[in-house]
């Protein structure tokens, strides 16, 4: 069932600008509200998604934010043209914007399903379904649809998750993350969000089973996610988790090897794993 949850943090100003926001913690500020409205000028319908919606609703600061729209790529490149909004990159072939709104960057992509993958990569099908868009979405923390009235679309029970500190996968999670091996190490790297998350015993079953899989992950990409990790205030959980599964020592020789003080923090947290708490 899809849930319709109206968020209570909505402030709506006498000019008529709706900008979120919870204390000094900013979802949409005024550029991003500008180009919510001139996409529903153009006729598109766009939601926040992801990432940045989650933070908020946790209450970290968002640092980039994430538009789903329902356009397909060529009408979204003509609408980026004719208002002149910069494109720091793209991707058309995945629907794919990368735009910038004063210091927050914002990932921009086309409503889409994804078939035919390989572990790595996969190919799309553009859509205006929502509901399929949330499909190919990871967690259920991550797919919640915030529209320009304040109203947050919930195919999965996520809000609830969020607040109650669950992990969940989408459906299958064997299938989710033999779709996509990056899916378990963003797993881990979201155990530090929340002080106690709660993980499926069984998830962890199947990370151990098939850490070997991390190792077919692109160096990079496995290095930009675990910097993410230390980020979050509950760092130590990503920690005892990649210990687990055996995988520090490919970490500290492989990934961060150029990183002289991101591997020393893991050294020292895998070497001081008592006094974490």
């Amino acid at each position: 069932m899809v849930s319709l949850i109206k968020i209570n943090f909505l402030k709506l100003s006498n000019n008529n600008k709706i900008i979120l926001k919870s204390k000094n913690n900013f979802l949409i500020n005024d550029k991003i509200y500008l180009f919510l409205k001139t996409v529903a000028y153009y006729n598109f319908k766009s939601w926040i998604v992801g990432g940045a919606l989650r933070d908020f609703i946790v209450g970290q600061s968002v640092k980039d934010i994430d538009i789903a729209i329902d356009g397909n790529p060529k009408e979204i490149l003509k609408l980026l043209k004719e208002n002149k909004i910069h494109i720091e990159n793209k991707f058309l072939n995945y629907g794919v914007f990368f735009l910038k709104f004063g210091k927050i960057d914002c990932n921009l992509t086309c409503l889409r399903e994804d078939f035919n993958h390989d572990g790595r990569h996969s190919k799309v099908l553009f859509s205006k379904n929502l509901s399929a868009d949330s499909k190919r979405r990871d967690l259920t923390i991550n797919s919640l649809y915030l529209n320009i009235e304040g109203e947050i679309i919930d195919f999965y029970n996520g809000y609830q998750d969020i607040k109650n500190s669950k992990l969940n996968f989408i459906g299958d999670y064997k299938k989710k993350c033999l779709e996509d091996y990056l899916r378990i190490m963003r797993y881990i790297r979201f155990c530090s969000i929340f002080k106690n998350p709660i993980i499926p015993p069984e998830y962890i079953d199947f990370f151990k089973d098939n850490s070997c899989l991390l190792k077919k992950i692109p160096k990079k990409k496995l290095f930009y996610e675990f910097k993410k990790i230390f980020e979050n205030k509950f760092f130590y959980n990503s920690i005892k988790i990649i210990k687990s599964l055996n995988l520090d020592h490919y970490f500290l020789d492989k990934i961060l090897k150029q990183d002289e003080t991101l591997k020393k923090k893991l050294e020292y947290y895998l070497q001081n794993q008592t006094s974490i708490k």
